[in-house]
């Protein structure tokens, strides 16, 4: 009924906890926090201002110097550096939160053989803003 009500040009109202509705039905969002609003804007927007998932596989490279320069980026939350068994390849997952640059440009100093960015759905995203709207207080 959402979706016939918006393609017949009426403006609906949906209050919801359950996001996946609202991420397949809403064209604008406003996230609401402790009576306030702490987000607005398009869903794509809002899931592009969070946080994203950083997975890759990087080689010809030893441990303390992958290490160090990856724990050296303060984007990067959740580090974790794995050998595969290989003492020179390595898969590294770490959670990046805010600017994606300085992490590419550190990534590229080394020889990926695999990365993977992925950004988070919108629940992550509402649940990401939450916890930093708590923090604030």
């Amino acid at each position: 009924m959402v979706r016939e009500a918006s393609s017949a040009g009426q403006t609906v109202v949906l209050s919801s906890h359950i996001l996946s509705e609202i991420q397949h039905a809403a064209d604008d969002v406003a996230v609401l926090a402790q009576g306030r609003v702490v987000a607005h804007g398009d869903v794509a927007s809002l899931r592009l201002t969070s946080v994203a998932r950083l997975g890759a596989v990087i080689a010809d490279v030893d441990a303390v110097t992958l290490h160090t320069r990856m724990h050296a980026l303060e984007q990067l939350e959740d580090l974790h550096i794995q050998s595969t068994g290989d003492e020179h390849v390595h898969r590294l997952t770490a959670t990046i939160r805010g600017d994606i640059d300085p992490v590419v440009k550190a990534l590229a100093a080394f020889r990926v053989r695999d990365l993977t960015v992925e950004e988070p759905d919108l629940e992550e995203s509402i649940i990401d803003l939450y916890s930093r709207t708590e923090q604030v207080q």
